[in-house]
């Protein structure tokens, strides 16, 4: 016995009884170190591994994962537990991993590209300003919103084609 080691995927001291690595745990090398916990966007479902397997496409999981169902859709992504995931659209956004849906930008904004993974990248449309409460029409007719600043005109201070 003296002189045995672990071989990779067993862990124990030189010498002595090795035990297999756990579900969600791996080790590449042969020696006494420890098993590790798979990273996040990996799982491992059988005993004795030597490497963590990857999630799908645009999917992650919690460090340490046994089985594939653990893995979801990432932030900016939906789709079902354990994938396949997809981008949410142009418009929409994303903002936790898990199989939720995308969600609508804020009235009167919008996101151009897909995968958008916070409602800070939705941007006011034309014809909309950035409001305390969000985007705002535009009112041509009528004074400037309150949040200018006083000795501003709002055609001052827009520079969209509806204000020019």
């Amino acid at each position: 016995v003296e002189g045995c080691r672990c071989v990779a995927g067993y862990s124990g001291p030189d010498g002595g009884q090795c035990t297999a690595c756990q579900p969600g745990t791996f080790k590449a090398v042969n020696g006494s170190s420890e098993c590790v916990s798979c990273a996040s966007g990996t799982y491992l479902n059988a005993s004795a591994g030597t490497t963590c397997l990857l999630c799908g496409y645009q999917s992650t999981s919690l460090p340490g994962s046994s089985d594939m169902d653990s893995c979801s859709c990432a932030a900016g992504h939906t789709g079902p537990a354990s994938g396949p995931c997809t981008a949410c659209p142009a418009g929409t956004y994303k903002a936790v991993n898990g199989s939720s849906h995308c969600l609508q930008c804020p009235a009167g904004s919008f996101v151009e590209q897909s995968g958008a993974v916070s409602s800070d990248a939705c941007i006011c449309q034309p014809g909309f300003l950035s409001g305390s409460s969000g985007c705002v029409p535009v009112d041509t007719n009528g004074p400037p919103p309150v949040w200018f600043q006083a000795d501003v005109t709002l055609g001052e201070a827009c520079q969209l084609p509806l204000c020019q």
